[in-house]
């Protein structure tokens, strides 16, 4: 399968733009801070991040709907009121508002008034926000200002927006589901966005695109494949580092037995007769059949991208088995807390391998499972 998708894609060589300006690099502490100094002001910081998304959105296809102008209108009101200290109540302080004026992005499954919020189902196509998500409204607070909700599905593809490809190499995906909030950091559209992650959306889509990401949850359950040369080598460096410089011993943990099992009763929370994404496919109005969907791909009938109607089917085949698999998993997620204890460190690959071409990770799933 890789050599098949080496030959269609060759070696891209296309790299985007330079960066044309440094504050585009820092980060959103930092431009924060700079703000309040007064070393730059946020009506420069939002111009620059929003010439940076313009001139980038036609190769990497990364947000849906934006509010530039509106961005704009927003900056230079935080500018007037940072100009007047005289009249700066501590309502404004740093304290409360830590991120005044710095611009970021939300991904297009979270609600804001006016913009999209189809999750890139094709069933909700023409749904549009008319509130903002108690999230968003609480990010607002603390003083950033929006400029766009990024695409969103498996590995950044969907019917509805196209696939947003990989600011390092245009051939390759940026993950997912929260695949355009990797991007638009990675490619320095904006100093942070907001993802959601269930299964792995935000740390697949981190590890793709080189950037970090923060999931609050516990870890789930996870699909564990063989590791590529360059991962495993990878990973070794890192053990070898930690163990050289801190001079610890670190402890290998062997993986389990049916990862692909484990992680679909995590995400269905062990329900016996759960089905929830092929009903959340379709607008929660009737359960999706993937192997018909399969069928009418072959056809080119199908709304929906191979990568859903095969987690269809998967959630399908294994749903008799969620509330055993899910016993199991909480008890792997009890053996680790045992072994971190209170100050563990767990060393794990989020991905096997690096970001794959367009197409290939669709192959290479179904041929696992």
């Amino acid at each position: 399968i890789r050599l098949g998708f080496h030959l269609i894609y060759g070696d891209q060589k296309f790299k985007l733009q330079p960066i044309a300006y440094q504050i585009l690099l820092e980060p959103a502490t930092v431009i924060a801070k700079s703000m309040r100094q007064r070393q730059v002001t946020s009506y420069e910081v939002v111009r620059a991040y929003i010439g940076r998304l313009k001139s980038v959105q036609s190769y990497l296809n990364v947000y849906v709907d934006e509010r530039f102008e509106e961005a704009l209108d927003e900056a230079r009101k935080v500018d007037e009121l940072l100009d007047n200290k005289d009249s700066f109540s501590d309502q404004y302080s740093e304290e409360r508002i830590p991120f005044l004026g710095v611009p970021f992005a939300i991904k297009e499954s979270m609600q804001f008034i006016g913009f999209h919020n189809s999750t890139g189902i094709a069933a909700r196509e023409n749904i549009i926000a008319t509130e903002t998500a108690t999230f968003v409204e609480n990010m607002l607070k603390s003083g950033v200002i929006l400029l766009c909700n990024t695409n969103i599905k498996f590995s950044g593809q969907n019917s509805l927006y196209g696939t947003t490809n990989n600011p390092y190499n245009l051939t390759r995906i940026v993950g997912g589901s929260s695949g355009g909030a990797g991007c638009i950091v990675s490619a320095t559209g904006v100093p942070f966005g907001v993802g959601a992650d269930i299964g792995g959306s935000i740390r697949m889509s981190s590890f793709i695109n080189g950037i970090f990401g923060h999931k609050t949850l516990p870890v789930d359950a996870y699909c564990v494949n063989k590791l590529d040369p360059e991962q495993k080598l990878a990973h070794r460096q890192v053990v070898q580092h930690f163990e050289n410089t801190y001079k610890i011993h670190v402890t290998p943990f062997n993986r389990r037995r049916y990862p692909v099992s484990l992680w679909s009763a995590m995400m269905v929370n062990g329900e016996l007769s759960s089905r929830d994404f092929s009903l959340a496919i379709r607008d929660h109005t009737a359960h999706t059949n993937g192997y018909l969907e399969s069928l009418k791909k072959l056809f080119f009938r199908s709304t929906y991208i191979l990568a859903t109607i095969g987690l269809a089917i998967v959630e399908a085949l294994l749903k008799k088995h969620n509330k055993r698999f899910h016993k199991v998993a909480h008890k792997f997620y009890e053996e680790i807390q045992i072994l971190l204890g209170d100050d563990g460190i767990l060393f794990f690959p989020t991905f096997p391998q690096s970001a794959s071409v367009h197409g290939q990770l669709t192959l290479v799933v179904a041929q696992e499972i």
